[in-house]
């Protein structure tokens, strides 16, 4: 309730309606020490590429932890959390075609946060780059020598479709 503010003394009287004649009456009870809860933050947005994550959140707090799990949320294992004052973070090195579980929660004190916010995620899968400079040469009526430079490093095989019909895979 907005009305009990941290470290303020309000004053309660409480009143006895019993089956007496007489009443009780209670008053200058003081209550002190109360701290409300921490906002959750809530989600906003979140995008992968094949190796990093990026999301923001909205603003419930000045600042803010931010864990990451590989596969499904699991309180107990966000022990390593990134603090930051900012509402967005990019988190990068990760491995393609994973499911990550991000969460974020508010920090309102030392002893008072929220509740993790989680959604979880795939980073997409690695794109190889294109082949260039295709070449045809000994082009004849029944067939003709096709070459090309790959497209990275590393690329070892590629499939060959002319008019939309795949002929090899080489």
């Amino acid at each position: 309730d907005s009305y009990l503010v941290p470290d303020s003394t309000k004053y309660v009287a409480f009143h006895y309606y019993g089956n007496y004649a007489y009443y009780v009456y209670l008053d200058d009870v003081t209550l002190s020490g109360y701290v409300p809860p921490c906002e959750a933050p809530a989600i906003d947005t979140i995008m992968a590429t094949e190796n990093s994550i990026t999301f923001n959140w909205n603003r419930a707090a000045a600042n803010f932890d931010v864990a990451i799990l590989q596969g499904a949320w699991n309180d107990s294992l966000a022990l390593q959390t990134i603090g930051t004052t900012d509402t967005f973070i990019t988190i990068n090195d990760l491995m393609p075609e994973t499911l990550y579980s991000v969460g974020v929660r508010a920090v309102c004190s030392e002893t008072n946060v929220s509740e993790w916010v989680v959604a979880t995620i795939t980073t997409d899968m690695h794109l190889c780059a294109v082949p260039t400079t295709l070449t045809a040469t000994g082009v004849t009526l029944h067939g003709a020598t096709l070459g090309w430079t790959p497209g990275e490093e590393g690329q070892e095989a590629w499939e060959i479709a002319i008019n939309g019909t795949n002929y090899s895979d080489t």
